[in-house]
């Protein structure tokens, strides 16, 4: 390029004189070469460098300097270090940018991209800065790898509009593409774009679209996990749209293909989804149940929104079902956590749902505090399905408070954005207390809202929530227009079922005190003190002083303790009902919490024979291993080392300053009792309150006591189920392993020698065994290198434990992944159940690769990722699985000379070769022959039933003088053959065989290669056959090998059967 001169074409003279606006800069001063260069730099999104310039642009440093210091005496560029630059005013930089023609802009972020991708170093950084370039250009397949990779780090950095811009050009660029690989990463990117996307502004019906080519693709390549994820996708989003019924349908095919599968993570996935939907369907019971049923024992928040969501809900869900201080707590934890993330949209949704539960409770001021603020966090940090649900809240806060001209603007505010947004969902019941008021007269008409519409809808609706309340303001209006009785009474026992069946308490205790109401206007005194009494158990669960006062005359004190102890009666029963130890351990703790109204709770197991005592986190709610690390958890510690001593129960209660000493105010009050068993302490169970002023009792103690018990027993149990569980899968895939291999037996039976050379391998084979070392045998084929593996593993301290082997040669390389690692069901096209590994199997013992110069290049690498962690994942999962096996390698090969044809890595070479063990032809060391083909004679003899005892000189001499290129193997072959055909007391060599592999051993002393030899050594075998290849007297036999190995070898080497 010409020096001085710039190609990125003219902006528009229009943007210039805008600029001037606010810029007072003389037009005239500014020529096409400076207005070009200004434009072209405006295309880097943040900091830029002098030396990229100069690279990319071809100027000199002094025409360059000179350009870059107008821009900074124009206001437009700030030097932030020795040649390091940015825009100071960013909406000049978009201007700049956006002026250019497209073509021309395309072009330049392609230049910067190039450059890029060479200049900057492999960090994180890189590929967020280039992601921004390819968003501008068009994409190769390999561009939309890195653009997968920086949509992944945007949304580890919460930024989850720039993750969106990603995942969303990677399924532009690939729509079209019929590519397999291509459609693997069109699939993974809008399943992607499906979990970040939890706004409704960005169009579920498109992505509905997506879903379903995403889904075509998996189908196409018979990808089950792909496919059950999407059909969950497509759930959310069609109910979402209202499309309940396709929702419905997509739910039940994704919900049957997790369960078919079987994998953690994709059932992780699907109950979580299960739990959106109760949600949704206003089923707040069955989704605590599916939450509770794939929660983990110690609560941690996943990366990302997705699972994250599960937990916001589960924690509404709490606080809809009376369990407030676990809801709370839930939410509590969920917002510090994304606070500490500096995620604000996840922090802001979590702020809301404790509002909402603040405003449930009657603590209207404080809820309206919450909700005001953290509404519009949730606007900035694009939370649409927040900021409006928020709105909502406001409005109902002010109308409880009695400021009329506020409750009107946010409703209004509401309703539009509602509008806007077409939101079809409904979540909570305060539109029908509005709209009520609207119709009573507290509050004027607004546009578009209708009581009566919207009881039409809810009821017609597959809420069963909001059906159930609809059907209590179908019964209040009734009652204002003065229907007759039984119609009030039929649309009440109508709300109290359906709200029976949710779960919700507030909204039923209100639908039982208005069935009191109107059954006491009956003269049915009975039945309304029952529905009274029922009510105030609900409303006890949310708030005691939201009981209305024409209930409190029927409402004696004395069925206080009553209900409490039928409630703990009714709890022991269903804890009896539960198999699973883990169910059993996390409803123990949500019962806990809902019984003393703690907020969070945890099991903390002792550790024996530590000074000061410490614990072990077992299970928890709402507490995290970050929070009992924390330094503000030292209190709390201390106390539950005092219960262990004392083997009482404890209980802090809130001092004057609103917390408890020690705790930095962060914990109100707390209880722990000692877990006991069998007169022995084996941990504490622990729960305190953080947000709410609740100070548990001292018949909060007794209660805990109880579940304490409960919890001991059935950790106990589940210790010992699980050691017995891990056990018996382990002995039934090694039994599924030996029975694959036929359980073979080897033929050369012990090894066997006397000469120097042989005597050399053995001494090396004792000077190894006994330690962990990876050891290195080599030889040619047939050698006896398995002999010598197996004999390592028989003198080391492992030799209880399997000696599984893998032959890498045998193997085909698109399932040697899953040999060696293993895989999920569903992890692909045939994998129908879960398969443990190789390297899984040979935990304890030891892992022998054969011929692992055969192992492709990626699996190499693998494996080289395994031996330096013993850590790896089954093909298809994400569990990381630990192995502690020793590992034996062998080949037939020059490693160092593979390693200099980049055939073997070099870093994997030197990782295997610690101790070499190089075990010689049967041609140097004579001696051994007669040794051993005494000891074939004697083997075959005994199994076909004949009595040949011994082989002449003759015969004996015609064995040693032969080279053996087959080694040891040939010679057992040899005598075997020898054995079927001799008839008398003498062995007699088949001369045939010998002149016949004689003339294979000359050919082999040319220069030939050891592919070539294999393939005349394989073709001779079956000429010799008749080309049979299974069978008694099959190549397969006379090779040593298995008929499915032989035809492997034969394919890969081009051989097939003559035509005739």
């Amino acid at each position: 390029m010409r020096s001085g001169t710039i190609t990125g074409g003219s902006p528009a003279p229009l943007l210039w004189r805008k600029s001037m606006q606010t810029n007072p800069i003389h037009i005239d001063s500014l020529n096409y070469n400076k207005l070009s260069f200004f434009s072209f730099i405006s295309c880097f999104q943040n900091t830029f460098s002098i030396d990229w310039l100069v690279a990319i642009l071809g100027l000199k440093v002094s025409e360059l300097l000179a350009l870059l210091d107008e821009g900074v005496e124009l206001g437009w560029l700030k030097k932030k270090a020795n040649g390091i630059f940015y825009f100071k005013d960013t909406k000049i930089r978009r201007e700049l940018e956006n002026s250019l023609p497209v073509h021309i802009k395309e072009s330049n972020h392609k230049k910067i991209y190039t450059y890029l991708l060479s200049e900057l170093r492999e960090r994180d950084e890189k590929s967020l800065a280039l992601s921004y370039h390819l968003q501008q250009t068009k994409c190769s397949q390999k561009e939309c790898g890195l653009l997968m990779q920086a949509g992944d780090l945007y949304l580890k950095l919460f930024q989850q509009e720039s993750a969106l811009e990603c995942y969303a050009k990677i399924l532009n660029t690939l729509s079209n593409s019929n590519d397999a690989n291509d459609d693997k990463l069109f699939i993974e990117s809008a399943i992607k774009y499906s979990k970040a996307t939890t706004a409704p502004m960005h169009g579920n019906q498109e992505l509905i679209k997506l879903l379903k080519g995403a889904l075509r693709r998996a189908i196409k390549h018979g990808i089950k996990t792909y496919q059950a994820q999407i059909y969950l996708h497509l759930a959310k989003n069609e109910w979402i749209c209202s499309q309940n019924s396709r929702a419905i349908a997509d739910f039940d095919k994704g919900w049957t293909l997790a369960l078919e599968l079987g994998q953690k993570d994709v059932l992780r996935s699907a109950h979580a989804f299960a739990m959106y939907f109760s949600f949704w369907k206003g089923r707040f019971l069955e989704g605590i149940k599916n939450y509770e049923s794939f929660v983990p024992d110690i609560q941690n928040y996943h990366e990302g929104q997705f699972p994250l969501l599960a937990t916001l809900l589960a924690g509404h869900c709490y606080g809809q079902i009376g369990q407030i201080s676990q809801g709370i707590g839930t939410l509590d934890a969920l917002y510090n956590r994304c606070l500490e993330k500096s995620d604000l949209f996840m922090a802001s949704y979590a702020k809301l749902s404790i509002g909402i539960i603040l405003l449930d409770m009657g603590k209207t001021l404080e809820a309206l505090d919450i909700l005001k603020k953290w509404t519009k966090i949730a606007r900035d940090a694009h939370n649409d399905w927040a900021w409006i649900w928020g709105t909502l809240g406001i409005a109902v806060a002010s109308y409880r408070l009695g400021n009329i001209d506020e409750t009107v603007y946010f409703l209004k505010k509401f309703l539009e954005a509602r509008k806007q947004a077409q939101m079809n969902l409904r979540f909570y019941s305060y539109i029908f207390e509005l709209c009520f008021a609207i119709n009573i007269g507290k509050l004027p008409s607004i546009n578009g809202l209708s009581l009566q519409k919207e009881i039409a809808e809810c009821i017609s609706g597959r809420n069963v929530f909001l059906k159930g309340v609809a059907y209590r303001y179908k019964a209040l209006e009734q009652k204002h227009q003065r229907a007759p009785l039984k119609k009030i009474i039929n649309s009440l026992n109508k709300a109290i079922n359906l709200l029976t069946e949710s779960g919700q308490k507030l909204e039923l205790a209100m639908s039982q005190f208005e069935m009191a109401r109107q059954l006491s206007i009956a003269d049915n005194m009975e039945e309304a003190r029952k529905y009274a009494l029922l009510g105030s158990q609900n409303i006890s669960l949310i708030n005691k002083e939201l009981l209305p006062g024409d209930m409190k005359e029927i409402i004696k004190e004395e069925h206080q303790y009553s209900n409490k102890l039928t409630e703990i009666l009714s709890i022991t029963q269903e804890f009896m009902t539960i198999k699973d130890n883990k169910e059993l351990v996390q409803n123990i703790l949500s019962r806990a919490n809902q019984i003393t109204g703690a907020e969070r709770g945890a099991i903390f197991l002792l550790e024996h024979g530590t000074k000061p005592q410490m614990f072990t986190l077992r299970a928890s709610k709402n507490l995290t291993a970050e929070d009992v690390n924390a330094s503000s958890f030292d209190y709390p510690l201390s106390m539950m080392r005092k219960s262990v001593e004392t083997k009482k129960g404890l209980i802090e209660a809130v001092n004057q300053n609103g917390g408890i000493a020690g705790t930095k105010n962060t914990i109100r009050s707390l209880i722990c009792v000692p877990m006991v068993i069998k007169g022995r302490v084996i941990g504490v169970l622990y729960n305190d309150n953080s947000i709410l002023k609740n100070e548990f009792r001292r018949e909060d103690l007794s209660i805990l006591t109880y579940f304490a018990g409960l919890a001991a027993s059935a950790l106990e149990n589940s210790i010992y189920l699980e050691k017995i569980q891990k056990l018996n899968e382990k002995l039934k895939e090694q039994n599924l392993y030996y029975e694959e291999l036929q359980v073979q037996s080897f033929n050369f039976g012990d090894m066997i020698g006397d000469s120097d050379a042989i005597n050399d391998v053995f001494k090396k084979i004792k000077m190894v065994a006994n330690t962990n070392s990876t050891v290195l045998i080599h030889g040619e084929t047939g050698v006896g290198k398995e002999m010598v593996a197996r004999a390592i593993h028989k003198y080391s301290k492992r030799r209880t434990h399997p000696f599984i082997r893998v032959f890498c040669n045998a193997l085909p390389e698109t399932l040697m992944a899953s040999e060696l690692f293993g895989h999920e069901k569903g992890a692909f096209t045939g994998a129908h159940n879960r398969r443990i590994g190789r390297f899984e199997l040979a935990n304890g013992g030891t892992l022998f690769l054969d011929e692992i110069a055969d192992l492709p290049l990626d699996i190499q690498t693998k494996l080289l990722i395994v031996l330096q962690n013993k850590e790896f994942e089954r093909v298809g999962g994400s569990e990381s699985i630990i192995s502690d096996f020793r590992l034996i390698v062998a080949t037939n090969r020059n490693l160092e000379e593979e390693v200099k044809m980049k055939n073997f890595r070099s870093d994997l070479y030197y990782r295997i070769n610690v101790f070499p063990i190089y075990v010689p032809p049967l041609r140097e060391r004579k001696e051994d022959i007669p040794l051993l083909a005494k000891h074939f004679l004697k083997m075959h003899s005994s199994e076909m039933g004949k009595n040949i005892s011994s082989i002449p000189i003759e015969e004996m001499n015609t064995l040693t003088d032969y080279d053996w290129p087959g080694n040891v193997r040939e010679l057992d072959h040899i005598i075997e053959r020898g054995v079927i055909l001799s008839s008398g007391p003498n062995f007699k060599v088949p001369k045939f065989e010998l002149s016949r592999t004689s003339s294979i051993t000359k050919q082999t002393n040319r220069s030939k290669t050891l592919k070539e030899i294999e393939k005349e050594h394989i073709l001779s075998t079956l000429n010799a056959t008749g080309w049979k290849i299974r069978g008694t007297n099959g190549a397969a036999r006379l090779l040593d090998i298995k008929p499915t190995t032989l035809e492997f070898r034969m394919k890969k080497l081009g051989l097939s059967r003559p035509s005739v």
